[in-house]
């Protein structure tokens, strides 16, 4: 986590990313569900810091094409969490265009889709029903990792976490994992 060192962060983020860090390297997808206010686009934005240097380091690329779908209230805050950690390249997506947007923007929207390494999803509890347009646009992503954050999470039904395992992406869990998987849905 040396590529952290300067940015400031609680001992509990701290712990939380590193945390993040191995279930990513591991598994390649992670869900973080925290409280509100508790610090998840700056734990976050540095986990994608991680990402990146070992993305680089890893797999012989010169970058990580990062796509951050979140609400339009809160592009901000992403914006200035990636400037505050010098990361030059900004690619945010209001979650509403997913939904809602021109024939123009729909190519444009699944052509960021296509191009994510890294896909992180803030507010994910926005995408827990598979019926709707914007979760639907999620299915063409083709992200090597996937991230998705919550704080809403706390309060939902056992379906909505079995919801949000479908979007990280079930075809990575371990055989037992994926058995267990399948009876949980069942049982709901």
């Amino acid at each position: 986590l040396k590529e952290i060192n300067g940015v400031n962060l609680w001992p509990s983020q701290r712990m939380a990313l590193a945390q993040a860090l191995n279930i990513v390297k591991e598994n390649g997808n992670v869900l973080i569900a925290e409280p509100t206010g508790s610090g998840k686009t700056r734990l976050v934005s540095s986990l994608r810091l991680c990402l990146t240097h070992w993305y680089i380091e890893s797999r012989k690329k010169n970058r990580l094409e990062t796509l951050i779908i979140c609400p339009k209230v809160v592009e901000g805050n992403w914006e200035n969490e990636s400037l505050e950690l010098s990361f030059i390249s900004q690619s945010q997506l209001s979650m509403g265009l997913l939904s809602n947007s021109s024939k123009r923007n729909k190519k444009i929207i699944s052509k960021k889709l296509n191009n994510a390494d890294l896909l992180i999803i803030d507010e994910a509890h926005n995408f827990l029903s598979q019926t709707s347009k914007r979760s639907q646009k999620l299915e063409d992503c083709l992200a090597d990792n996937i991230v998705l954050s919550t704080a809403t999470l706390i309060n939902k039904k056992a379906k909505d976490l079995l919801r949000l395992i479908e979007l990280l992406d079930v075809d990575n869990l371990e055989d037992e994992e994926l058995e267990e998987y399948i009876q949980l849905k069942k049982s709901w």
